[in-house]
């Protein structure tokens, strides 16, 4: 920095001190700041303990320094925890005299702060995870520094972890050849968890600079660990490179190409065979297997819709004699069959084509709000289970005019609770 051109500037830190006490030891927590003013050839340095937490075997009794009950006095107060020191320099010099004879003695934090200089530590969760998840010093021994930073970091999930392993290998669940390229890439959790699934697809090559292939993918490591499944890395990348244009970005060729190899799979196309694994017109290639696909699901939604119009042929007829009503200018139609149902959810761009099924299996009823002088159009869409209604839909969603929610209101109370009570009486 040349001489006089910033002559103030305010940094920030954050140390945390150990010290041994009659019932266990103390974690001191001070927030420093350093004023580079006039003389900021000789700094100001300002230190200020904000916090401390006593540990006392398995008890944990925290302070702040804070307005004591908005008094005014400005004071030691139990029981706070608001200030976080999630990534604090750690004093080391007396840390293992320190822990000596307490729960703590073998966490190996000491290790975990100087595994570089200036390495913050989250103190509190450190010491938190350690009591529950012992295994974090046997991480620490190994090197495994980056796992370590995220799992005592207060969002951290332990999913990926046996928790009930003897030992490191069984708590990673991996071989000692497998560990020890783990510890050699000292692996985050991210890349831990990639590495895992590349295993379980035998059919994914570990490539060599791990960590750069995980950066890189990071946004959608299932999208190359997917194409990874017909071919290696380096074809992977040649080809989509050799795809992607100006319209269609290296990662949506990606992703198109993806969706054209699942679509051949499922018209049963070899994939080992290059000219259909590396089409030289992939956009042309992908909107051809997806026309064919879509007859052919078409087809098959037909076949299934038939069977299930079958199965709810009787319902219906039995809910027309039940459900059917009409009050002033508009009636509560029941649906002819499950194709009228699918109709009106494309024609109102609402998703009651989806509950056919629900329909067919008389989990739910549908019914159609009609106006009396457009009986055949569709106007509003109402869901019924349990003779309450669930919903009520007209087009693309929108909400119930004054006229339909006085009607759907009447509804309810003229024909659905009187069922309602019946039902309760049977029971």
């Amino acid at each position: 920095m040349a001489a006089g051109k910033a002559t103030r500037i305010l940094d920030h830190g954050e140390a945390v001190y150990f010290q041994k006490t009659k019932k266990g030891f103390v974690v001191r927590f001070f927030s420093i700041y350093k004023y580079y003013g006039k003389h900021y050839k000789t700094p100001e340095i300002r230190t200020l303990e904000l916090k401390r937490i006593f540990y006392e075997d398995t008890k944990c009794l925290k302070y702040e320094w804070r307005n004591f009950k908005q008094t005014g006095e400005i004071r030691w107060c139990d029981g706070w925890d608001g200030y976080t020191f999630y990534d604090a320099a750690c004093y080391t010099a007396n840390l293992e005299k320190a822990l000596t004879g307490t729960p703590y003695q073998y966490c190996a934090i000491k290790q975990f702060a100087d595994r570089y200089e200036g390495a913050s530590v989250n103190v509190p969760y450190y010491l938190k995870r350690y009591s529950s998840k012992p295994f974090i010093e046997y991480m620490v021994k190994a090197g495994l520094y980056h796992m370590v930073e995220e799992l005592t970091q207060p969002w951290y999930f332990f999913g990926e972890y046996n928790q009930d392993g003897k030992n490191l290998l069984e708590v990673l669940g991996v071989t000692r050849e497998q560990f020890r390229f783990i510890q050699q890439n000292d692996m985050y959790s991210f890349e831990f968890r990639t590495y895992k699934k590349m295993l379980s697809q035998k059919k994914c090559k570990i490539p060599e600079d791990f960590r750069s292939f995980c950066q890189q993918y990071e946004r959608d490591i299932s999208l190359i660990l997917e194409l990874m499944q017909y071919t290696t890395l380096h074809k992977v990348e040649r080809y989509c490179s050799q795809q992607t244009t100006e319209k269609q970005p290296y990662f949506a060729v990606m992703r198109l190409w993806r969706d054209y190899l699942r679509f051949a799979v499922r018209l049963g196309y070899n994939t080992k065979n290059s000219f259909v694994l590396f089409p030289k017109r992939l956009i042309q290639a992908h909107d051809h297997v997806a026309d064919v696909v879509q007859k052919i699901e078409e087809k098959e939604l037909r076949e299934k819709m038939k069977l299930e119009n079958e199965r709810a042929k009787s319902l219906l007829e039995k809910y027309r004699k039940i459900y059917s009503w009409t009050d002033g200018g508009l009636s509560v139609v029941v649906p002819e069959d499950l194709f009228s149902i699918r109709e009106e959810g494309h024609t109102l761009h609402h998703c009651v084509a989806n509950y056919t099924q629900d329909v067919a299996d008389g989990k739910t009823i549908i019914l159609f709000i009609r106006r009396n002088s457009e009986l055949t159009k569709p106007f509003y869409t109402m869901e019924v289970t349990d003779e309450s209604i669930r919903q009520c839909q007209g087009f693309g969603y929108c909400g119930s005019t004054e006229e339909v929610k006085n009607f759907v209101d009447a509804y309810e109370q003229k024909v659905l609770k009187p069922l309602k009570l019946l039902a309760q009486a049977v029971s």
